[in-house]
């Protein structure tokens, strides 16, 4: 898989995962304080795999502003401000 097209399928799933397990822990009975734990873990752990993706991205690369507007909007996603990437 070339570099770009690995970046896009990384950003993708770390969005897809973060939806998935959002929805699992919405249907989790647990206590309030417990879920919103489990939820900061969650948007800790995709925002550092964004940044490492951020990271990752060859500052030469033609298409490395279009990958960094993704991971953008995956971020912004993650905190809780859009959906959709």
């Amino acid at each position: 898989m070339k570099d770009e097209a690995r970046a896009r399928f990384q950003i993708r799933v770390v969005v897809v995962v973060y939806r998935a397990e959002m929805a699992r822990l919405a249907a989790v009975d647990v206590a309030p304080s417990t879920r919103l734990e489990w939820e900061d873990a969650l948007r800790r752990r995709s925002l550092a795999l964004l940044d490492g993706a951020t990271a990752d991205i060859d500052r030469r690369a033609r298409w490395r502003s279009e990958l960094l507007g993704l991971i953008q909007l995956a971020r912004r996603e993650v905190q809780g401000h859009v959906n959709g990437v």
